[in-house]
Order: C-alpha cells, then sequence, then structure tokens
C-alpha cells in the first residue's frame, strides 16, 4: 500500500487476465467513446494501469486545460461532432465518497481559451475556493473524462483505499505512448476477441475504415462508409 507518498502503484490489463481485458470494449462505455472521440475509423486503446491511494497518500496538482494547446490531449468541436485526443474511462474499484479526495477537476476547463492562472495549480487550494469538482462514485461505476480538462488528485483522506482502473483511449489515428499493446506479447493478442484486436492495433489511417466496419458490425455500432484519402 501507499502511505504519505503519490499514489503510482500499476498493473497491466494483460497481467490480470480476461476480467481486465474485457474492461478493453466494455458495452458500457463502448459507443460512448465513439461518441466523445470522434476520428478517423474506430478508437483505439493506448495505455492502461491500476492504481491506489491509502490513507495520508498526497494528491497531484493540476494539470492540462484547453490552453495550452496539446493535440494529444485536446478537445474541439466540429460540425456537431466532438473531438478529443484522449480520453478516460475511470473504473471505480471502491466507493469515492464527497471529501474522501481523490480525481478532481475544474469542470468546462477544457473548452479554456486562455492559460489557468499560476496561483490555480495547487488542488489543495483550488478546493478549499470551491472551484473544483471531486465526483462521489460507487464500486463499479465508470467515470469518463477528457484529458483536456484541467485535473488532477486530492489526498486521500479515507480509512478505505482508493483503487481504480484507468483505461486511455485515442482516436485510431493518434498515440500518446510509445509502446503498443501489439508489442507486448503474442499470448496477449491470442487471449482478446477481435473487437478488443482492433481496438488495441497501433495508430493508423489509411484502410482504417475497414477496421471500423469490423468493429462496428461485431458491436452492433456505427459503421462508416468512408472511402480512404
Amino acid at each position: 500500500g501507499h502511505g504519505p507518498g503519490r499514489a503510482g502503484e500499476r498493473s497491466s490489463v494483460d497481467d490480470d487476465g480476461a476480467v481486465w481485458r474485457s474492461l478493453i470494449d466494455h458495452p458500457g462505455i463502448f459507443g460512448k467513446l465513439r461518441d466523445v472521440l470522434g476520428g478517423h475509423g474506430p478508437h483505439r486503446l493506448d495505455h492502461e494501469y491500476g492504481m491506489r491511494m491509502a490513507r495520508g497518500c498526497r494528491g497531484l496538482d493540476l494539470h492540462h486545460g484547453g490552453t495550452p494547446y496539446l493535440p494529444s490531449c485536446s478537445y474541439h468541436c466540429h460540425a456537431g461532432e466532438m473531438h478529443n485526443g484522449m480520453v478516460v474511462a475511470a473504473f471505480a474499484l471502491t466507493d469515492v465518497r464527497p471529501g474522501d479526495g481523490g480525481f478532481c477537476a475544474i469542470p468546462g476547463s477544457h473548452k479554456s481559451h486562455y492559460p489557468r492562472p499560476g496561483e490555480c495549480q495547487s488542488t489543495a487550494q483550488l478546493a478549499a475556493d470551491g472551484a473544483l469538482a471531486q465526483p462521489a462514485v460507487q464500486a463499479g461505476d465508470v467515470l469518463l473524462f477528457s484529458e483536456a480538462v484541467a485535473h488532477g488528485t486530492l489526498d486521500w483522506t479515507a480509512p478505505a483505499e482508493r483503487r481504480v482502473v484507468m483505461l486511455k483511449y485515442c482516436p485510431g489515428h493518434v498515440a500518446w505512448g510509445r509502446e503498443y499493446m501489439t508489442a507486448r506479447t503474442p499470448a496477449l493478442l491470442a487471449s482478446m476477441t477481435e473487437r478488443q484486436r482492433a481496438i488495441v492495433q497501433p495508430p493508423f489511417v489509411y484502410g482504417r475504415h475497414t477496421w471500423d466496419a469490423k468493429v462496428g458490425k461485431a458491436s452492433g455500432g456505427r459503421g462508416t462508409s468512408e472511402a480512404p484519402a
């Protein structure tokens, strides 16, 4: 467990078997991810990890926001469709009550056209000023948020540990991490369903509409008739 230090204990989905792999294309989030990520072809799982915080574990100050513009962690809306550089699906394994700490964000900050002032970095101070939202969740809930929103972590104050699994998705042509899941182990890919294998493919554009048709058919979600450029 973690004491006064920062949270950071991690594990990968391929370390933990079929239960965690099933989260890759969980039906509760699959269609929603497609709606908020936009992009060319199906979205892709870029990276993932588990996190735990014990009582007294320090939080993390705010990072990201609408400005300065970071393409990999951006948000914009065009022709009525949202586009995000990265969206996080945070699966709660434990309850988080109001005031417990953990994930926090400045609502609406993903649309900001101005950089956050230097004095608006500390989560503790912003929380005291009432400028942060700290969502309460129950074990089994999933919280979706854009990496474009200014977010961080508040100190954990609850007696029980906070445990969460974070899966981070990008549009099909975008990569944030340097390691692709397809390069981990052949056994990992062999253990996945066809749709899961499509979602963990490396980023590419040309021909990705064929993956989209395959994934959409498997999911019952929307497909695309887009022709390659």
